[in-house]
């Protein structure tokens, strides 16, 4: 949506390379539909042009694409250097997004407070949320904390729908990356720039 950006990566196999770009929410309805316990085969389809064609078992489903080109680059990531990544457990940051989130303003003409800041002051990192008429503040406890903790300090606006992806993240650990205009949160096969 040029305010958030997601990238994943999912190993392949026997693959042709090609670049296109689809519709996200199509193609996650698509995937609701699939098990997991199959492959999932994405081919060119080699009679129409710009379809994709998303199959697996009997289980087949053609999607238009678009040029890969016509979608906006995302802006490059912040750089990750020694000391400049704050790695904190998965677990307690999504329950932090979750426990934020419905705190979050959806009110446009309130842009900052349709996030939720984040904030590390060295010890301990607060995620607080506020609608205008209520507020939380979560703080994520130190033992979450898995690397030795940056010197630098960091307090930045998160869009909500950064947010709401974080509360559905899996994974062991997370690292949070930043620089001057950017925050990232990475895991090993999704990026989330805002």
């Amino acid at each position: 949506d040029l305010d958030t950006w997601v990238e994943s990566n999912i190993p392949t196999t026997d693959i042709t390379p090609y670049r296109v770009a689809v519709d996200c929410r199509r193609l996650l309805a698509i995937c609701e539909a699939l098990t997991t316990t199959q492959d999932v085969e994405l081919l060119l389809d080699k009679g129409v042009s710009h379809v994709l064609v998303v199959q697996q078992g009997r289980h087949r489903t053609r999607l238009f694409t678009m040029q890969a080109d016509d979608f906006p680059r995302p802006p490059p990531s912040p750089t990750e250097a020694k000391g400049n990544a704050l790695v904190v457990g998965g677990p307690e940051l999504a329950e932090a997004a979750h426990l934020a989130l419905p705190f979050v303003s959806t009110d446009e003409s309130r842009g900052v407070i349709m996030g939720a800041r984040f904030r590390w002051n060295g010890t301990t990192l607060t995620v607080t949320a506020t609608n205008g008429q209520n507020l939380v503040q979560v703080m994520v406890p130190q033992p979450a904390l898995y690397s030795a903790p940056p010197a630098w300090p960091l307090d930045a606006i998160v869009p909500r729908l950064a947010l709401g992806a974080m509360t559905g993240v899996g994974v062991e650990r997370m690292r949070i990356i930043r620089d001057e205009h950017r925050i990232q949160f990475d895991t090993d096969g999704v990026c989330h720039v805002s």
